[in-house]
């Protein structure tokens, strides 16, 4: 079968799916834009690190700035037990331990993914991004075009908090919270046109 009859059949029974490593398929985001049903891509997947493509973040940002509504997840892919496993995660925000609420998190955009750090809280209100997390290097709020910006702590100090006012012509936002060891946390994208 072919990505998208598949992604309709997944779709169609209720689950979700997830675009795999497209900076190691050489997938950019023209190629990527037919898969918008997809409910988001891999940010990162331990796997692909062997060969230098772990990281799929300018794809996603790719896609989002053409108007793909996606998030995306962080995975160890687990093809060996002694290189890529506990490497990428998701953390999910969930009421209880069961399959529908895993598949309501996932579908809602409410969990972050991370290789290490810990997103403990994001606020928005009266035009302000605000993130709490765990002990970190660099904060960035990264957004479409020139909208971003990149919060460091001082040489040889960390930082565990960090707040950008949302330029007027953001339609994205959305945090990495990466630590002193080069692990990252990625928030879900938060859309500027939804209210």
């Amino acid at each position: 079968e072919d990505a998208m009859s598949v992604i309709r059949r997944v779709k169609e029974a209720g689950g979700v799916t997830f675009l795999a490593h497209p900076y190691w398929h050489g997938k950019d985001a023209n190629s990527l834009m037919q898969y918008t049903d997809s409910l988001g891509i891999e940010v990162y997947n331990s796997t692909c690190a062997r060969f230098a493509k772990a990281l799929s973040s300018v794809q996603w940002d790719d896609m989002l700035q053409r108007g793909a509504k996606i998030v995306a997840i962080a995975v160890d892919d687990a093809h060996t037990e002694e290189e890529d496993v506990f490497d990428g995660w998701v953390w999910l925000k969930m009421s209880e331990l069961t399959t529908s609420a895993v598949i309501h998190a996932l579908k809602t955009g409410c969990f972050y993914s991370s290789t290490g750090p810990e997103i403990k809280d994001i606020h928005i209100n009266d035009g302000i991004i605000k993130v709490e997390c765990s002990p970190v290097k660099h904060i960035s709020f990264v957004a479409d075009r020139w909208n971003g910006i990149r919060v460091s702590a001082h040489k040889g100090k960390i930082i565990n908090n960090a707040q950008l006012t949302i330029p007027e012509s953001a339609k994205y936002i959305r945090i990495e919270c990466t630590d002193i060891h080069g692990k990252t946390a990625w928030s879900n994208p938060f859309f500027m046109d939804i209210k």
